[in-house]
């Protein structure tokens, strides 16, 4: 009897999973469309980066006060500043919104990988307690409002540790601007932490699951290549580089692959000549490291301080992201100094962008390609091998002088300079797809 009843109780729960799983690929297969509801139609140029830029700094900064109750907004041209970056960034989005005193209409379309379409539709309206949606599309599909918010909200939960959309307490949404209340039941580095783990799962097109321990080896010999002296001194980038491949036998043989040395070299690399807020990402490295004495040997590359931030920040960057979003970084930050009060538009400084990029990309690719750029490195390695000398390209271009030579960075003159860049670059056996593959 028990067992008959344990055959019974098996093979429902069985029928009812395969229902699920049938009822889940047949949504799954009618929200997809054929044609897109939107499709990306960007020209990012200095003005978009200004106001994305300011939209980003101001919310930042309301989000690093000390308070319960904090507003967050942004104008309807910031907004669809930010929107142009985001399908910039990936070219598998297309949105658009439009601001009334109604509330906030949103189409999007994401492109799956067999070149269908999912198309969201959704409209907020202004509230004074919560976050409310009148109605939520996809494809033809209408979806249940409440439990959609609940259902995200519970995603979020599950990726964040944070109930996200819960805590907006009130929306004010007007023709030109869009602005909401947010409670912050969390403290700011705990949200910090959340939307971290969130960017890490979705953010990246590689496996960024670094080693800290390894991290903290390499950071450690950056300590240790250091000479104290009164008067800090430069230092070739190269150097250090090549320094901490000298060890990668050792590392080997500890059961580290090419491609983890790799990885973690490049993140010691930003965190200790660039910035400790990439501990954000990889985590926190040993509280008794000890950090950058107050004088101590300065990286070049080319002979220049700045190009070597433009590089580990670019390389850190490409491993927590992908190729499309670290380039478009680099050339958000060049538009930005093209801005009054910049330091003008540099394309040497874009190719020590794209240089870091491509330094990250080839060497943690996969294990061969990881194995040959230690081999180039512990070779006859030197600066002339990570940036190509005697580079004459245009530099400190202000907003005008930029738009005037180049327009914007979707126009034919722009991309055959970058086209430049990459050739140059690719002459370097560092660089060269054909020798790392």
């Amino acid at each position: 009897m028990i067992i008959c009843l344990a055959r019974r109780l098996f093979t429902t729960l069985v029928l009812v999973i395969i229902t699920i799983l049938i009822a889940a690929a047949l949504f799954f297969i009618i929200i997809h469309d054929k044609k897109p509801l939107q499709s990306a139609s960007t020209i990012v140029n200095a003005n978009t980066a200004r106001m994305a830029k300011s939209a980003i700094a101001r919310n930042i900064k309301a989000l690093s006060q000390d308070k319960n109750n904090i507003s967050l907004n942004a104008s309807a041209p910031e907004l669809a500043s930010l929107i142009e970056i985001i399908e910039r960034s990936n070219k598998n989005i297309a949105a658009r919104l439009n601001l009334s005193n109604n509330g906030l209409y949103l189409e999007t379309t994401f492109r799956s990988y067999w070149q269908r379409y999912i198309n969201l539709s959704l409209l907020v309206v202004p509230s004074a307690n919560g976050l409310t949606i009148k109605y939520i599309r996809v494809g033809d599909i209408a979806l249940p409002t409440q439990y959609t918010i609940t259902f995200v909200d519970f995603l979020l939960k599950q990726l964040t540790g944070i109930k996200l959309l819960e805590n907006i307490n009130h929306v004010a949404i007007t023709e030109q601007s869009l602005a909401f209340g947010y409670t912050m039941v969390n403290n700011k580095q705990q949200l910090i932490g959340s939307l971290t783990n969130l960017a890490k799962r979705f953010g990246s097109q590689h496996n960024i699951d670094n080693d800290l321990a390894l991290t903290a080896l390499y950071f450690r010999q950056l300590q240790n290549m250091q000479h104290h002296s009164r008067q800090c001194q430069t230092q070739p980038l190269s150097f250090f580089i090549k320094s901490l491949a000298k060890s990668s036998s050792e590392m080997r043989q500890a059961g580290y692959s090419a491609v983890e040395q790799n990885r973690a070299a490049i993140f010691a690399l930003a965190v200790y000549f660039g910035s400790y807020r990439f501990e954000y990402f990889i985590g926190k490295l040993s509280t008794d490291l000890p950090r950058k004495p107050r004088c101590y040997s300065i990286p070049t590359i080319a002979k220049r301080q700045d190009l070597t931030k433009h590089f580990v920040y670019s390389a850190a960057i490409e491993l927590l992201s992908s190729k499309q979003t670290s380039e478009f970084v680099g050339e958000l930050k060049e538009l930005l100094d093209s801005n009054l009060n910049g330091s003008g538009f540099s394309f040497v400084d874009l190719m020590a962008d794209r240089a870091g990029v491509l330094f990250a990309q080839l060497s943690t690719m996969n294990e061969r390609s990881a194995f040959i750029h230690q081999r180039i490195i512990q070779g006859e390695f030197g600066e002339q091998d990570l940036f190509p000398p005697s580079v004459a390209l245009p530099e400190n271009l202000s907003q005008h002088e930029f738009e005037d030579a180049y327009q914007h960075i979707d126009a034919p003159a722009y991309l055959h300079l970058i086209k430049q860049i990459d050739d140059r670059l690719n002459t370097l056996p560092l660089y060269s797809r054909d020798q790392n593959l």
